[in-house]
């Protein structure tokens, strides 16, 4: 899950706290209707935001009101300030669970651009910087606004004992889970950590769990993975009236298709192709190349400078297109990307749904295109077929065949 990570010296852990947000108590207040009313002030004077959109207010109300919540809002419906503002509101310090370094780093940045005190620990941070900013948590009066861990972090016994220490001396005030249905995607096999949170629940601090992507089998898997309590749930439709969804009967390996789609549809415009296989996304960045298309590649066994240096090519507009396998998914916000195409079917609606949501993040028409064959359905299956026998497995290939409905049934295509 180390993906896209800036150098370590760019962005400083926070052992040393940065200059506190100016006159940060005059928004702090612990009453629920004088907290309500000073919203609009911290969203216009702090994030510099004329208005909320979309049901970000609605989710503050519920984050504000103390009880345990779950907040499902599409991508780029800025889930981020649904918790900082009440946070900012409610002072004292807050605990974001993020599942990847990049989103982590991506979050502290934009949160110090606020003129926020930010922290971060995960595997990247020294003991000696670790253990300063534990000491800063745990003395009397924090100096941090946000601390940011993984999932592998905070149900560590000494995590644990830290936040108890915070809630005891009343600073801890929520703990936020982002990206909240990898509880679900990941807690099975590959990050265990995730199905553990719930231990948090005993801290009775309010949590606050945030997805753009949670079917109704996915939210109760979450609630009670988390053991939160008769949570408040709002939810926002992920579908995007900006983005077109469409899916073409793919050809052959349908790379052929893919370049003749970016030349006819979307020649100088910026875009992400996810593909099935790590040897895909260097073939399919090769043929886009040879025909004068920008193009570069990314997926997981990539080296990480490598995938660094890639990723930021990308990101600066050197490269109009990549080519990645999922490894490419959650952290990215380039607002001008027009179109997301997969050469080969997603692994579920949800992760598709992440996936095309990194399009149109700027508001403007883009496209999303799935090229669709059933030969994609059996290279799938034979990677599930190599799970063990499992509910697990059983689950992954239902939400196969979710996918395989959405391509073949003829009708309006939204999630």
């Amino acid at each position: 899950y180390m993906q896209n990570i800036p150098a370590q010296d760019e962005i400083h852990p926070g052992t040393i706290p940065i200059q506190q947000l100016q006159d940060s108590t005059n928004y702090q207040s612990t009453t629920g209707s004088d907290a309500s009313s000073k919203k609009m002030s911290v969203l216009q004077t702090i994030f510099g935001y004329e208005m909320f959109k979309g049901k970000q207010e609605e989710a503050i109300d519920a984050i504000l009101s103390g009880s345990d919540c779950l907040i499902i809002l599409p991508t780029g419906a800025g889930k981020t300030l649904c918790y900082s503002i009440p946070a900012i509101i409610a002072g004292g310090l807050t605990v974001v669970i993020s599942p990847l370094l990049s989103l982590m780093l991506d979050q502290v940045q934009h949160l110090r651009s606020k003129g926020l005190n930010v922290a971060y620990i995960n595997s990247s941070v020294s003991d000696d910087d670790r253990n300063t900013i534990i000491h800063n948590m745990v003395s009397g009066n924090s100096p941090y606004n946000f601390v940011f861990v993984t999932p592998e972090t905070a149900g560590t016994e000494e995590m644990r004992s830290v936040f108890q220490t915070l809630k005891t001396n009343g600073l801890l005030k929520y703990i936020v889970v982002d990206e909240c249905h990898c509880v679900d995607m990941w807690g099975f096999d590959f990050r265990p950590a995730y199905a553990q949170l719930g231990v948090l629940s005993q801290l009775q601090c309010p949590i606050i769990a945030l997805t753009a992507t949670c079917t109704a089998r996915t939210e109760g898997v979450i609630i009670s993975s988390l053991q939160i309590t008769n949570p408040i749930i709002v939810r926002e439709t992920c579908n995007r009236k900006n983005i077109s969804q469409i899916v073409k009967a793919k050809k052959g390996d349908g790379k052929d298709q893919v370049v003749n789609e970016i030349l006819n549809e979307h020649k100088n415009k910026c875009g992400i192709i996810y593909c099935l296989q790590r040897s895909d996304t260097t073939d399919m960045a090769y043929l886009l190349q040879m025909q004068g298309i920008n193009a570069t590649y990314y997926h997981g066994a990539l080296d990480p400078y490598k995938k660094k240096e890639n990723f930021q090519a990308w990101l600066d507009g050197k490269a109009l297109v990549i080519c990645a396998t999922i490894a490419f998914g959650m952290g990215i916000d380039k607002p001008d990307v027009r179109f997301v195409i997969h050469l080969s079917l997603p692994q579920s609606l949800e992760c598709y749904a992440q996936e095309f949501g990194r399009a149109g993040r700027d508001g403007e028409e883009s496209t999303s295109c799935i090229f669709f064959c059933f030969d994609d359905r059996t290279r799938h299956m034979h990677m599930i077929s190599s799970l063990p026998e499992s509910e697990h497995r059983d689950l992954k290939q239902r939400k196969l065949n979710e996918v395989i409905k959405y391509c073949i049934i003829p009708k309006c295509r939204k999630l």
